[in-house]
């Protein structure tokens, strides 16, 4: 039992957290969570690409990542969620389906060695891995209702003067 608790000592302190709250396309409020040391894929309002940055600190107004980069939370145009991962066996098998059929004309002497329809097949299961690749993750564009605030539970220091 002591050696459990030992082990859950280091993930039970309290650490700041950006909660972000944003209604889905039917309408519910959801919430999600940003913690230090997660990372963070943003947009920028004006800029075409978004970034992956690891978050280092936070306050009410300002994120500052890992990199020494600083943005104000105003400025986020868009926020994407990692989902699952379920797209590089997808693009696995995009690329091993002709592979072997190659393998498998080499192996019995057929001809053509380069089989039409395995590379279509292959380019198939490309395209799908690329649309389950957009889709796996959940894009959030921030909108007037999106609010993000920074939690900081420092508890010991609640009440002391500055």
């Amino acid at each position: 039992m002591i050696f459990i608790l030992f082990m859950c000592w280091e993930i039970s302190f309290s650490q700041k957290m950006l909660d972000m709250n944003y209604f889905s396309i039917f309408g519910k409020e959801k919430t999600f969570q940003f913690f230090i040391n997660n990372d963070l894929s943003y947009r920028l309002k004006g800029h075409l690409l978004g970034k992956t940055k690891k978050i280092a600190n936070m306050n009410d107004s300002l994120i500052i990542f890992s990199d020494e980069s600083i943005i104000k939370i105003s400025k986020i145009k868009g926020v994407k969620i990692k989902g699952g991962n379920f797209s590089q066996y997808i693009f696995g098998s995009a690329l091993l389906f002709p592979v072997l059929d190659i393998a498998n004309n080499v192996a019995f002497d057929r001809r053509p060695i380069v089989n039409e329809r395995a590379l279509k097949v292959g380019g198939v299961f490309l395209a799908v891995a690329l649309v389950v690749n957009y889709i796996q993750d959940k894009h959030i564009h921030v909108r007037k209702n999106t609010t993000f605030r920074v939690i900081d539970p420092d508890y010991e220091h609640l009440n002391a003067c500055k």
